[in-house]
């Protein structure tokens, strides 16, 4: 089962993809550094809040599907916290 991080790598790398965008020129885009892309399209690294945020404008997907690949909680696990 694929975890939210592995479904927002995925997202990224996809629409990088679609857009003909090198991992270069998005991070030169976004003033990060290219192991930073990397690290994300491989899901190697949580990224941070905002450069989710920036990747998600960059790269024209919602926010909705921004929010629900990073915080997706399945229901037992819901269920679990509230415990």
């Amino acid at each position: 089962m694929a975890t939210p991080l592995d479904r927002f790598s995925k997202i990224v790398r996809l629409k990088r993809a679609e857009r003909e965008i090198s991992q270069r020129n998005l991070a030169y885009k976004l003033d990060m550094s290219i192991r930073t892309i990397i690290n994300i399209e491989k899901n190697r690294s949580n990224p941070k809040l905002e450069t989710a945020f920036l990747l998600a404008q960059e790269l024209d997907f919602s926010l909705d599907e921004l929010v629900l690949s990073l915080i997706h909680i399945s229901e037992p696990t819901r269920q679990e916290a509230i415990s």
